[in-house]
């Protein structure tokens, strides 16, 4: 049961931790000059919308001392037929700008449309009038594709920008030089740490032993005690320190180290926790407990002649690492 759990909590856990990332999206269309933006997680993207493809290279990104580079997308070669009408277009082998539909490639009117627009706002215009055109009662998969076409060719998104914990900074966006749009990038104020208890379920690294009497004689030998539980359990209090936030202040990962308790031993722990509100802590880690095992004399299979020993001086105690899921809570916020 506990592998199970173990299983299912990893990929959350990693999930959450390698999706610590807000996106801040920027409509080129009448972008705010001044305004702020509340980052609750270690890195961000910009997104930039509604901006012309062959304009790209004149835009520019900065994050407080990082400077992004909006990167150039190849224009495809338009031809014309005997009409003087577009009718293909020829993209690079990296296929940015074809799109596939159930009628074969993209329209290439669509495409030499786009690739005309000078201005935000031209963009806009384009996909107001694509969705009203091609947009079928049927909705069909190459309108779709149109449309799909124009948000992919119009949008760009940074890479990941990491912004110093404690730190403010401004992003702005420039084109040909001048500031269209600037954010106050405020971090969220986070607790140094968080305090919670719970309850920890350890896999079992112990083994019991017993004196067994054989059936034929009165002689007794060490044997292992098969039905011993897999898991462990224990109380624990923890001590998380967050480190990144996904979404929103709801949610959160961090580093979480623990000392737990049970009735006959002490363990420690450390590993990764999501934070959920605050209040809920689910952790995967490693413990260090006290774990049942045989005695140095002793050796499965040992004949003790006809007196048994009792089950507590076959076995002695050592610490060794295990694997460990605990479920913490913190009351009152």
């Amino acid at each position: 049961m506990l592998i199970k759990c173990i299983a299912i909590t990893i990929p959350f856990i990693f999930s959450a931790m390698t999706h610590a990332t807000q996106n801040i999206e920027i409509n080129l269309i009448n972008p705010e000059k001044t305004s702020s933006i509340l980052l609750t997680a270690n890195t961000l993207k910009i997104s930039l919308l509604n901006m012309p493809p062959k304009e790209r290279d004149d835009y520019k990104i900065s994050v407080g001392y990082n400077f992004v580079d909006v990167k150039k997308l190849t224009q495809p070669t338009f031809t014309k037929d005997q009409h003087g009408v577009v009718a293909h277009a020829q993209v690079d082998a990296s296929g940015e700008c074809q799109v596939t539909g159930t009628s074969g490639t993209l329209n290439p009117t669509l495409q030499k449309d786009i690739w005309d627009a000078a201005t935000p706002e031209k963009i806009q215009e384009i996909y107001a009038e694509a969705k009203k055109t091609w947009i079928p009662s049927d909705n069909t998969k190459y309108t779709k594709s149109c449309l799909t076409y124009i948000k992919k060719s119009t949008t760009y998104t940074s890479p990941n920008i990491v912004v110093p914990t404690g730190y403010d900074v401004t992003a702005k966006v420039n084109y040909m030089g001048n500031t269209v749009a600037s954010y106050n990038v405020v971090q969220t104020k986070k607790s140094d740490w968080m305090t919670h208890v719970g309850f920890t379920f350890t896999a079992n690294r112990g083994e019991s032993y017993y004196s067994e009497k054989a059936l034929d004689s009165d002689t007794y030998t060490i044997q292992a005690q098969r039905n011993q539980s897999n898991t462990l359990y224990s109380a624990t209090a923890l001590f998380t320190y967050p480190v990144g936030y996904f979404g929103s202040d709801n949610f959160a990962w961090g580093w979480t180290a623990g000392l737990s308790a049970s009735s006959d031993t002490i363990a420690v722990l450390i590993g990764p926790s999501i934070i959920i509100k605050k209040n809920v802590l689910i952790n995967l880690g490693m413990i260090y407990q006290e774990f049942d095992e045989l005695g140095g004399i002793y050796y499965e299979g040992q004949k003790l002649g006809s007196s048994p020993i009792d089950s507590s001086v076959l076995t002695t105690k050592s610490y060794k690492p295990s694997i460990a899921l605990t479920v913490g809570f913190r009351f009152g916020e």
